[in-house]
């Protein structure tokens, strides 16, 4: 707020004791106290004036209140920022040196809250939304490109065996293959083999995933086939992993599984014998040798069971 001098009508802060413009007393009925006169050592501090340059005062006699600089009169007043130097004794303030305030549009301004950077905030939270973005992008990428390799799962691990499995046909080895999985595939691949040697009549592939008794036992039915000049042309349906245990050198792998199989005349290829699909439970028992397994021995837990 803004207050006129009483005497020159200047335009002083309200609350000031003393015009900044003429020094005197803003409020008449309020009397000054010991407190607002100076004592002689703070007066001594404060440089006298000439009269020369005291008539060049504002609100002196004879000053040229139109002049720059100027604190002006009542009708036009105006207002200087600069640190006015009274005399001793010259006006009602007894000498003391007096700052002319801010006019009430400058107060506001330089009051008045600066704003801050507008932009910074929403650029920051833009940054952070894209850096998200691309994160999750980058870790989708990833995994999609790790899970889409046979027998890896999530970040590059080997696929969890939960059983009962089926096993999808025709067999095949997965890139990064655990021993487990070695031990399936190896199962696997001895049907496929048994299939060719019956029907090809061949008992060289059987040695690829046989060993011991299994081989011996397969090679004799081969020849079996030989010697009637007849073959066997087996399918097998559906594999399925029922239970698996293995110490790293041996194990055991129970299945169930799908089989149909026609005996043909090799001659003129008319059937001999004809079995439609029936499901069988075996028992598998495997060895290592190496790094690989083999099909040692299996057992059939019991008769066919017609249909799958």
């Amino acid at each position: 707020m803004v207050q006129n001098c009483p005497r020159c009508g200047t335009p002083n802060v309200a609350g000031h004791r003393y015009c900044s413009n003429c020094g005197a007393r803003m409020l008449e009925d309020v009397k000054p106290d010991a407190s607002d006169i100076p004592n002689s050592a703070s007066s001594a501090s404060i440089p006298h004036v000439a009269a020369s340059e005291m008539a060049e005062m504002p609100g002196s006699p004879g000053a040229d209140l139109s002049r720059p600089g100027s604190v002006g009169t009542p009708g036009r007043p105006m207002i200087s920022s600069a640190r006015v130097e009274l005399p001793p004794n010259a006006g009602e303030n007894g000498g003391q040196a007096t700052f002319v305030p801010y006019t009430s549009d400058v107060t506001n301004k330089l009051e008045k809250e600066k704003p801050g950077n507008s932009w910074l905030k929403p650029t920051i939270g833009v940054a952070a939304a894209i850096l998200a973005i691309l994160v999750v992008v980058t870790i989708y990428l990833l995994l999609a490109n790790n899970s889409s390799k046979p027998g890896l799962g999530v970040a590059g691990q080997p696929e969890a065996l939960v059983f009962p499995k089926e096993v999808p046909l025709p067999c095949s080895l997965p890139a990064g293959a655990t021993a487990e999985q070695e031990i399936i595939y190896t199962v696997c691949r001895s049907s496929e083999e048994q299939v060719k040697a019956w029907r090809d009549l061949d008992t060289e592939v059987l040695k690829s995933s046989r060993t011991g008794g299994d081989l011996e036992l397969n090679i004799r039915e081969v020849e079996e086939l030989r010697a009637k000049n007849q073959y066997r042309d087996p399918v097998l349906h559906r594999l399925v992993i029922v239970a698996m245990t293995s110490d790293g050198a041996t194990a055991q792998v129970q299945t169930s599984e799908v089989w149909s199989v026609t005996t043909y005349n090799k001659a003129d290829k008319s059937i001999v014998n004809q079995k439609n699909k029936a499901t069988y439970a075996e028992t598998y028992q495997l060895v290592k040798q190496g790094s690989k397994w083999f099909v040692e021995k299996v057992e059939f837990n019991n008769t066919a069971v017609p249909g799958d």
